[in-house]
This record gives C-alpha cells, structure tokens and sequence, in this order.
C-alpha cells in the first residue's frame, strides 16, 4: 500500500506537469499506452495459469464497468481535476475514496456501516473540507507550499 500511494503521488506530480501542455484525455491515453506493457504482461501470466470462471451477465456488466467507469473516467476526471487544481489540492481528494466506497457499498452490496465506518467518513470529510477551507483562504499548506517567500 505505501508503495501504491508513493506510485500513485508520482502519477500525480507528472501528470501535472504533462497536463500543462496536453489536455487530460491525451494525457489518460499516453499513460494508458505506456501501462498496457507490463498490464499485458501480468495478466497474460494470470490468464495462463488461473482458472478464468464462468462470464455471467453480472460478470460481464462489472468487467464494462472497471473498465470504462472505474478506469477511463475515473482517470479523465482525475486528470481534469489536477490540471485545474494542481497536484497538492487535487491529492488532498484522494481521502474521499474511502467515504465514496462506503455509500456506494451500502446501497449496492448491502455492506452495513458500523460505526467505524460513519466515525471515519465523518473524519475523512471534516479533514478535506478543513484544507479545502484553509486553502480558499489562502493559508492552508497547498498555498503555503507555492509562496516562493514562506
């Protein structure tokens, strides 16, 4: 896991300077193609040696989704969103993954929220709103981490 944040933190900073130049589905298509490679590599590895099991509807209507909703427009959104915010404000956004997956868990697998869950959402968005908030203002760390002066 620290190593997918630390990927996904350097996914953020170069997509931000690609996206200075290129829009957001040029970049998503560029970091598509550099990925599909070792993508390839690694589930023609898993095809080869797993069992692939049964392609129900339900399989196939999740595999449509992955791949379009959670891989294509998840990343253009994300792209768009640092190219308008930048990388430090748009990384404070990652923190909601955790809530989104929740209230979507809920109504669609019928996951019970314990109260863990409704405590650390709670927290989740009262931290993103703050440094959203301090942010606006001027004075949260996104700003101050861009004032040549300190």
């Amino acid at each position: 896991m620290l190593l997918a944040a630390f990927l996904w933190a350097v996914y953020t900073v170069l997509s931000q300077r690609v996206l200075r130049t290129l829009s957001p589905l040029a970049t998503t298509t560029i970091t598509t193609l550099l990925a599909l490679p070792p993508l390839i590599l690694v589930g023609g590895y898993q095809l080869m040696t797993r069992p692939i099991g049964t392609i129900t509807p339900v399989v196939a209507v999740g595999l449509l989704y992955v791949g379009i909703v959670a891989s294509v427009a998840a990343f253009l959104c994300w792209n768009g969103g640092i190219r308008g915010v930048g990388a430090a404000r748009g990384a404070v956004f990652l923190n909601l993954i955790p809530a989104f997956t929740a209230s979507i868990a809920v109504p669609l697998l019928g996951e019970r929220l314990g109260v863990a869950q409704l405590l650390g959402g709670l927290l989740i968005i009262s931290g993103v709103t703050l440094v959203y908030h301090q942010a606006k203002r001027g004075d949260g760390p996104a700003q101050r981490g861009n004032d040549p002066t300190g």
